[in-house]
């Protein structure tokens, strides 16, 4: 009811508006319970609900791994859940707004930069090669996490060659040429981008 008076809601075209300490105290609300922290809570509420039963030692490490803006290696023995954790962990991150959702993909012994970075292809009538992004860009471009199932079936110089640079915060220059701005393809993962991988 308080907010039913706002002048954004009578006149949505103007820019400004003037709002009373109780519209805005309930605007703060508002605000403020739209979004979880990336807490243990949260973590935990993610892994539950697929049915995990994980020590909280171990949910710590991945949290203050992500926290302080490090990536994360799941490793263990096959079928002990690491791909289930992995995306039970980006989905907490997603819930708390610090990412657009996250994919899965699963390396193979075939990977190289054409499937991780990108490479050139052709365009759809076939006159002209195109830039065209590989798993990691898409992700990276568009705010996702990139859980990565089997990572240790690839070749990792072969199938991530200039990534590693971009996946230790640093930009990397591609040797395209972006279609749009017509300079050089530049990339960075930027801290919210964690991903989780995970291998055998």
């Amino acid at each position: 009811p308080v907010l039913k008076d706002l002048l954004i809601v009578r006149r949505p075209a103007g820019t400004n508006f003037k709002v009373t300490e109780e519209q805005w105290s309930e605007l703060e609300k508002l605000m403020e319970g739209t979004r979880p922290e990336f807490d243990l809570e949260l973590v935990n509420e993610e892994i539950d609900s697929r049915g995990l039963v994980i020590d909280d030692d171990v949910t710590l490490a991945i949290l203050a791994a992500v926290q302080s803006g490090k990536h994360v290696v799941l490793t263990g023995p096959p079928g002990t859940a690491k791909t289930t954790l992995a995306e039970a962990v980006a989905e907490a991150v997603t819930r708390a707004g610090l990412s657009n959702g996250h994919a899965l993909t699963t390396a193979t012994s075939d990977w190289t930069t054409f499937e991780t970075i990108g490479g050139l292809r052709p365009n759809s009538d076939g006159t002209t090669l195109v830039f065209s992004y590989g798993q990691f860009l898409k992700a990276i471009s568009s705010g996702k996490w990139l859980v990565v199932d089997e990572m240790n079936r690839s070749n990792f110089d072969r199938a991530f060659g200039q990534l590693f640079t971009v996946l230790s915060g640093q930009s990397v220059e591609l040797p395209y040429t972006d279609e749009v701005s017509g300079k050089p393809s530049r990339f960075h993962s930027s801290q919210p981008d964690r991903k989780i991988r995970t291998a055998r």
